[in-house]
């Protein structure tokens, strides 16, 4: 019980973080982030290109990358089977970062309320609080960057977070 009151309080404290947005403003390559985040997990596939957003908070961004990371290793299917995918590009003037996962079938009308604070799927077990995309949409928000959370076909989710260069707004 007092591990899972932990975890509840730290989701908490990150949503709250998350919400009030960026406290510095930098250049952050997400391609170096996403590789921290991977450190002394299982193998994934990677394809991680420099990806750049000018102005951001690192912290929160290391936050959103390990809340998605979470989130595709809780719900993924066992680890013979299941995959997670993570990606960083720059298209254009947008630095992007993508992190896929297969798992249980994601009701495309469920995509809004699991995105929304203490909400999971059904099924979902007992292990997550239900702040995981919460925390990512609030980061996402602040950094105004485009969020996409898309159903995979067979199961999982592809969650794309799509960032403009040069744009973020301080406190």
């Amino acid at each position: 019980m007092g591990d899972q009151l932990e975890r509840l309080v730290a989701g908490l404290l990150a949503l709250a973080q998350g919400a009030q947005g960026p406290l510095t403003a930098e250049p952050v390559d997400l391609a170096a982030l996403a590789a921290g985040a991977l450190a002394g997990r299982r193998p994934v596939r990677t394809d991680l290109q420099p990806a750049v957003v000018a102005h951001a908070d690192p912290a929160l961004l290391t936050s959103l990358i390990g809340n998605l990371l979470d989130n595709a290793f809780r719900y993924n299917l066992d680890d013979d089977e299941g995959q997670v995918e993570v990606e960083t590009q720059t298209r254009g003037t947008r630095a992007v970062l993508t992190i896929s996962n297969t798992g249980p079938i994601v009701p495309a009308d469920a995509v809004d309320r699991i995105q929304q604070p203490f909400q999971r799927l059904a099924g979902a077990g007992s292990g997550s609080s239900g702040l995981g995309l919460a925390i990512v949409r609030a980061i996402a928000d602040s950094h105004e960057a485009d969020l996409q959370v898309v159903p995979n076909p067979d199961g999982g989710l592809s969650v794309t977070v799509d960032f403009a260069a040069g744009v973020s707004r301080t406190g």
